[in-house]
């Protein structure tokens, strides 16, 4: 497994340090609402800040060499220390914790984005050798755009410590994952055909749909039903998987019983040895436990 990993920060902090409730108590902002807000917030400080400065840090976690990236919305590079600025679109100040003492500051409900900032300050003061960064966070309110902004001075050592800390959580996840894409592999290598032996041109057929995966081309067949169109597609293609050449499958069916035949191959495969997990997405009808059909509530029996 590749041991070389490419993130972007934003990311990082969406994957590792998202926590809470399904509620919220803050209406949402559109992307498109947010974006206008951070271009009008940038423009006001054209003058004292620089916009959308990039960033680029190489880091060695355990065996994982990471590659991370991403851009500060606003630096403001001639104050001392200087200070780092994420900027945040809100509907509404009232659910913020602004006020609080700053020993809770990275406790609050926004830790979130809080930990985004460090993570860039972490980035920059590394970058540039500072013994400390000033963080800062700026809300945005979308009715009139005025600002909240709450900063803080941190430590070079202090932040790098939180990155390493938000690294270490995200490559242990991904040797989890190349763990078991291991266990897939091995498996599907010695996978054998599930039913013992190939019906009459099943195996024409697997063979057709390995080789287009490997050649990377495009393959249509026309088949009768009950030919074993299912099997002699999923087969070779759990087998590509096992030499490496693709690392899902994603299975389209025009009919639910389309989408039980290849659940039903997969669990057959599964069974002779195959370790693998498959995830069925439903039609969002489907889906919902309150849906009901009318007879079951006229139904008197």
């Amino acid at each position: 497994m590749s041991s070389h990993l490419k993130i972007g920060i934003g990311d990082l902090v969406s994957f590792c340090c998202r926590s809470g409730d399904l509620g919220s108590d803050s209406p949402s902002v559109s992307a498109q609402d947010g974006i206008r807000a951070h271009q009008k917030i940038q423009r006001r400080y054209q003058h004292q800040a620089i916009s959308e400065h990039s960033i680029k840090l190489k880091v060695t976690v355990d065996e994982f060499n990471i590659d991370l990236g991403g851009r500060i919305d606003l630096l403001f590079d001639k104050e001392v220390p200087p200070r780092v600025q994420e900027l945040k679109t809100v509907r509404s100040f009232s659910h913020l914790d602004i006020n609080q003492p700053q020993d809770d500051l990275f406790a609050s409900k926004d830790s979130l984005h809080w930990a985004q900032v460090k993570c860039y300050a972490a980035c920059y003061a590394i970058e540039n050798q500072l013994e400390e960064v000033a963080v800062s966070l700026n809300y945005i309110n979308l009715s009139d755009y005025s600002e909240r902004e709450t900063s803080a001075i941190i430590s070079c050592a202090t932040l790098e410590h939180f990155l390493l800390q938000v690294l270490q959580g995200y490559v242990d996840w991904q040797r989890l994952v190349n763990q078991q894409k291991q266990k897939t592999i091995d498996s599907a290598k010695q996978l054998p055909f599930p039913f013992g032996r190939f019906r009459a041109q099943q195996r024409e057929f697997s063979t057709h749909v390995y080789r287009s995966i490997q050649q990377g081309t495009q393959l249509l067949v026309e088949a009768p039903t009950g030919s074993g169109k299912t099997i002699s597609t999923l087969f070779p293609s759990v087998k590509a998987i096992g030499e490496d050449l693709c690392d899902q499958i994603i299975f389209l069916s025009a009919k639910t019983s389309g989408q039980n035949e290849a659940t039903k191959a997969i669990d057959i495969m599964i069974d002779k040895g195959l370790a693998i997990s498959y995830l069925v997405i439903s039609a969002k009808a489907k889906s919902c436990p309150c849906n009901a059909d009318d007879a079951e509530f006229n139904n008197e029996g």
